[in-house]
Parts: C-alpha cells; sequence; structure tokens
C-alpha cells in the first residue's frame, strides 16, 4: 500500500505478514524473518526463511512487488514511537515476526540496542 492513509499496528502486522507468506514458497509451513534497522532507519537488511514439513530450511528473498518490507518496519516503529509504545526505549532496531501457516498464528518480537539483538530470537525449526 503506497497510499497516505495512517495505519494501526494490527493492520501494519497484517502486511507485513502477508508479505512474508506471499514471498515465501509454498512448501513453507512456518514463515521466519529477521530485520535489522540501521539507526537512522534510513537502511535494514532482512533475513527471511521458512521451514517445510520435514523441517528442512528454505531461505528466500523478501519481494518488494508484495509491499515494502523496509517502509513497513519503519512505519511500525514509528506507529510504536507516536503512541509511546517502546517503554522509554529509543525504538527498536531488530524485528523478528514468524509465521506459523498451519496453525495461522504470528508472533512479532522485536530488540533494541541495548538487547542481546539476534541472540534473543529463535532460528529453528519447531
Amino acid at each position: 500500500m503506497s497510499d497516505n492513509t495512517i495505519k494501526n499496528d494490527s493492520q501494519l502486522y497484517n502486511e507485513i505478514a502477508s508479505v512474508l507468506f506471499q514471498s515465501s514458497t509454498a512448501e513453507c509451513i512456518k514463515i521466519c524473518m529477521l530485520l535489522r534497522l540501521s539507526a537512522d532507519s534510513k537502511h535494514s537488511k532482512t533475513e527471511a526463511f521458512g521451514f517445510d514439513t520435514d523441517g528442512n530450511e528454505i531461505s528466500f528473498l523478501v519481494d518488494d512487488s508484495f509491499g515494502n518490507m523496509h517502509d513497513l518496519a519503519v512505519e511500525l516503529k514509528n506507529y510504536f514511537l507516536e503512541n509511546n509504545l517502546t517503554n522509554g526505549m529509543p525504538g527498536w532496531r531488530y524485528l523478528w515476526v514468524e509465521v506459523d501457516v498451519v496453525n495461522n498464528k504470528v508472533k512479532f518480537d522485536f530488540a533494541y540496542d541495548e538487547d542481546n539483538r539476534e541472540d534473543k530470537f529463535k532460528f529453528s525449526y519447531e
């Protein structure tokens, strides 16, 4: 979505999960993404992968034709900051998303500079 409509956090969560789902392969039953934002939020690095029913890892690229993941992440971070949802922190830098395709569940987690960053997130088939 490239319109100027202000979205709430639920809409942004749904849009991010949708982009991941549409970008993944049909074999994925669990989809994971780690997005790292630069300190100024102008750049990001995304690592996305999924797991099939046998637990095999399948890496894939997030397809911006379904939605720009960087822009969505920055929009979500700004929503958190504007609505005082960061518990006094300056804003998260790491976004972890898990999409459980089988059970239709989505999990979002965030890390700040002071956290363990990627060590906080689990990269495994469960």
